[in-house]
């Protein structure tokens, strides 16, 4: 008897791509959907943190530049989850995009935050700055 398919994020998405395109083209576009919409997910709060829109067409801007750096980001964050962490790619793929996009215009503080701790344990490692 054969083993059944992990059912895990992907996979779905995949299925539900099937069903619309057909299999061939689903193996290919359900990733990216699924990555899609998981950066459509972690938009929405990120966007209405941020009040400073004055239009909808500033909003829509704002989600667009997320979801293109979702795109773009969340296949090779997942791939090192995959090395460094042992989750497979599968299933981060999905929760990286969210966490991308629902940081969204907090990056900056993310990242001076990360400096910080790596700054701190330098010091720990080396002794503080002369």
């Amino acid at each position: 008897m054969a083993q059944p398919a992990p059912v895990d994020f992907v996979t779905l998405v995949v299925a539900a791509s099937a069903l619309l395109f057909g299999q061939p083209l689903a193996d290919m576009v359900g990733p990216y959907a699924g990555v899609l919409l998981g950066a459509l997910a972690g938009a929405a709060p990120s966007t209405s943190r941020r009040a400073s829109f004055e239009t909808r067409l500033q909003a829509l801007g704002h989600v667009t530049s997320l979801v293109i750096a979702a795109l773009m980001l969340t296949v090779p964050l997942a791939i090192l989850c995959e090395q460094h962490l042992g989750l497979k790619a599968s299933w981060t793929l999905g929760p990286v995009a969210v966490l991308i996009t629902g940081i969204g215009h907090d990056w900056p503080a993310i990242v001076t935050w990360g400096m910080g701790l790596a700054e701190a344990r330098i010091e720990t490692f080396f002794g503080p700055k002369a």
